[in-house]
């Protein structure tokens, strides 16, 4: 009886500690297939210059937005073309771009503050991470795009590697109420996977 309390109470306290990634699907577990021919927004990545692959249909990850870039880009998935667990950090997927000027964002929205990020890469080229602010127009009231910053940049190396780091976000010009997470990079062919953000309190 005493071990099954005490099991509880260690529970309670690693719940209590654990912090929930603040990003929708940072491992990219999440797939959307998506006919590119009928959705007009995959058909313009696609004439800026992404390429989804081979075939009618774009695999990306469900909450995950292609914007800007001239790239190729893959869903990697373990057990699919021959993949193993070489080209995939954690879970069964990561992301496989190669390119220039590449920017992928999160559904998810942060409000200003502190945060820890950390993620997984490996390749050559360098990866950054930038976010979109935005904020009200006072004239309108309308939500709209005050500035973008890129506060953490590295460059990717032959084998998996890890970056962690804590930065303060939506300091940079008043108005700002939230901003939106984005993975980017120039130059690069890179694996990455397991995108976490967690606040700092």
């Amino acid at each position: 009886m005493k071990k099954l309390i005490f099991s509880l109470a260690a529970g309670l306290v690693c719940a209590a500690f654990a912090q929930e990634n603040l990003l929708k699907d940072g491992g990219f577990e999440n797939i959307r297939k998506t006919p590119k021919a009928s959705d007009k927004y995959i058909m313009s990545r696609i004439k800026m210059g992404w390429d989804f692959g081979p075939g009618p249909v774009a695999k990306i990850p469900a909450n995950w937005v292609p914007n800007t870039g001239k790239v190729k880009f893959r869903v990697i998935t373990v057990g699919e073309n021959g993949e193993n667990k070489e080209n995939v950090a954690e879970g069964k997927n990561s992301i496989h771009v190669s390119g220039d000027n590449f920017h992928l964002y999160n559904a998810s929205y942060l409000k200003p503050g502190k945060y820890k990020i950390s993620f997984k890469y490996k390749g050559t080229g360098r990866v950054t991470v930038a976010f979109y602010a935005y904020g009200k127009d006072p004239k309108t009231g309308r939500s709209k795009h005050l500035t973008s910053r890129a506060p953490i940049t590295a460059m990717a190396k032959a084998n998996w590697q890890t970056l962690t780091r804590e930065i303060e976000i939506g300091q940079w010009v008043p108005g700002i109420d939230r901003c939106t997470f984005v993975i980017s990079g120039t130059k690069m062919d890179v694996y990455i996977d397991d995108i976490v953000v967690t606040p700092v309190k």
